[in-house]
This record gives structure tokens, sequence and C-alpha cells, in this order.
């Protein structure tokens, strides 16, 4: 299984060299596409996905990167027939063993939710009424502000950057200079938490390296820079607080 996208950072595997290896060795290569396969839909940011069109299957979830109520995923399959290996049963009370005219709209055999409402609507019809350009165009423009909080970050002694965003999510870490090594961990998880109570901003945190970073996963395409270089000051007084015993 190769990454499109992963949650922790929003990293990107190398999929056209690995769609090679997988079809040398002849092993099934599946996408987690789940948070960055939306980038399809971008002819700026699809260049990512280089090679997903070689993958076996593929997910991508329409209720991420596409701003769509959940639950919303899609499942892709490069072969029809291959599709129903997963899922496929010994089920008299589901299949029927002799096809009749409503096995045709019969979808169980390919998923393992046997009644389900149709997930698809959601996305059918934003897409029917816009097309793919409104989506594209957020994608874009939020990859383009995370790019930007990162070349902030750059600039900023008192924070520590994790890694080069590829998407919409970036990894920080607030580290003043009177907060030691064994309590960095802590220190941002205890950051986290004022931010969420103070309800002002809403990031999550993840553990890298073992450590603790703030994480912020940039959806909204009403804010702007600005609202980020707030993020920071926040960040920075909670900080003060935490250390000053406040």
């Amino acid at each position: 299984m190769a990454s499109a996208g992963t949650t922790s950072v929003g990293a990107f595997d190398e999929i056209d060299q690995l769609a090679q290896i997988t079809k040398e060795k002849n092993i099934w290569l599946h996408i987690d596409g789940a948070h960055g396969a939306s980038l399809l839909v971008s002819d700026q940011l699809r260049h990512k996905l280089k090679g997903i069109e070689k993958a076996d299957s593929f997910v991508l979830d329409a209720h991420k990167m596409m701003f769509l109520p959940g639950v919303c995923t899609l499942l892709f399959y490069k072969n029809k027939e291959k599709s129903y290996g997963a899922f496929r049963q010994n089920a008299s009370y589901v299949f029927e063993k002799v096809p009749d005219v409503y096995t045709q709209f019969d979808s169980a055999e390919q998923n393992f939710e046997c009644t389900k409402r149709p997930l698809i609507m959601n996305l059918w019809v934003l897409w029917a009424l816009y097309g793919k350009a409104i989506f594209a165009e957020k994608i874009e423009y939020l990859c383009q502000l995370t790019q930007e909080a990162y070349q902030i970050l750059k600039h900023e002694p008192d924070f520590q950057i994790i890694h080069q965003p590829e998407v919409n999510i970036l990894c920080f870490r607030y580290v003043p200079p009177n907060v030691s090594d064994n309590l960095l961990s802590d220190f941002q998880l205890a950051i986290r938490n004022r931010i969420r109570e103070g309800g002002k901003f809403f990031i999550s945190k993840v553990e890298i390296d073992g450590i603790n970073s703030l994480r912020v996963v940039f959806m909204n395409h009403k804010i702007n820079i600005n609202h980020f270089h707030q993020l920071l000051d926040e960040i920075r007084k909670i900080g003060l607080e935490l250390i000053s015993g406040t």
C-alpha cells in the first residue's frame, strides 16, 4: 500500500516508482488517497499523484479535501472484475445465485455495507451544478496558503518546522528558549488543549518521532494568511502563560 497524503503530515509516496516495482513482483498496489487523492481534480497539483492510474485500487474521501459533509468515500478499481474479490461471500440471505432484474443494482459484493444511503449523492449534486473547477480552486488556494504559512515559520526563530508541506497539512512546534527538551512534548499538548478550550482556533496534534507537534489543516477557503499570524500570536501568548504558571 502507498500513501497519497498521509494523515499525520500529508506526505505523498512516489506512486509511479512503486507501481513499477509492484508490477514486476505481481503485487496488488492499493493507494490510500483518503486525504490527497482529491488533488486529481486540480491540473496544477495532480502531478503529486503521478502513476496513480497504474494502481490496482485507490480510495478517496470527498468529505476531506473536496469539502463535503461526511461520509463520502469513493473506492476505485483498475480492473472491474477484480473488485469482487475482497468482499464476496456465501450468504444466501443477501446474494442471489441466479441473477435477476435486481442484482444489477446490488453492490453488496463489492463493499462491506449491505444497507446504506447513496454516499455519492453529496458529490454528484455539486459536481453536476459546478463541475470540477470549484473544487480545484479551493484545493489550490488552501495548498498555496499552507506554503505561505510554511515560509512564515522559516523566519520565526521560536518555532520549529517539522516538514515541508505537500498538501494542506502543516506540523510544527513552539520552542521558546526556556522550555527544556524533556518537557517539549507535553508543552505542545498543553498549548493545543488551551487553544481548543479558547474556541478561537481549532488545531490538532500529532506525534512525530515520539514528540508531540502542533498540526494545522487548512480547510476553510475564507481564511487568509493574517489568520495564521493571529494563530502564532495566540500560541506565543498561551505558551508564555504556561511557562509563567498563570
